[in-house]
């Protein structure tokens, strides 16, 4: 039985999916602001035959995407901890006694797959035929489990300051 009531976990359950949705919102302005930014600067320094706009541009830029990858790896964070915080409700709401009855049977195809929102799952109920079939993966739809897309902001970010200090190697 649930040591919480059933209608605070429902809201926080809520609350949590809300959170992480707004925060993936807020992820991506974030990285479409630095990478716009720092492409930009990339660009106009490397048409720049002036040494010192060249060191003060690759400056900015190394500093700006030192920033851009703090950012990044802290959202990839959060985006984690808000995922398990999902987790949690999710397990305390299915902790009622009214589930007890799907834990003791064996689960029918429309539930084995049932998870929570935020869970990655690579199987999925299809309701045409009723069975559970695999998500297919190729070139246009893949999912590598130690890559995800919250983690391209940190790893453009080195890539954009890997590329700032050649640029400055280059040209100064």
């Amino acid at each position: 039985m649930n040591i919480l009531p059933d209608d605070y976990l429902k809201k926080e359950y809520e609350l949590r999916v809300s959170y992480l949705k707004d925060h993936f919102s807020r992820m991506w302005t974030r990285f479409n602001f630095f990478l716009t930014i720092t492409t930009g600067l990339f660009v106009f320094t490397l048409n720049q035959n002036s040494r010192e706009l060249v060191l003060l541009a690759g400056i900015m830029g190394v500093l700006v995407s030192l920033v851009w990858n703090h950012f990044a790896a802290t959202d990839n964070y959060l985006a984690d901890v808000y995922k398990r915080q999902i987790a949690h409700a999710h397990f305390l709401m299915i902790q009622d006694a009214r589930f007890e009855a799907l834990r003791a049977t064996q689960l029918s195809n429309e539930l084995k797959v049932w998870t929570h929102t935020g869970a990655v799952s690579t199987e999925y109920f299809d309701p045409a035929d009723g069975l559970v079939k695999r998500i297919p993966q190729g070139f246009f739809q893949r999912r590598i489990s130690r890559i995800s897309a919250t983690e391209l902001g940190v790893v453009l970010s080195l890539l954009y300051a890997l590329a700032w200090i050649g640029l400055l190697i280059v040209k100064i």
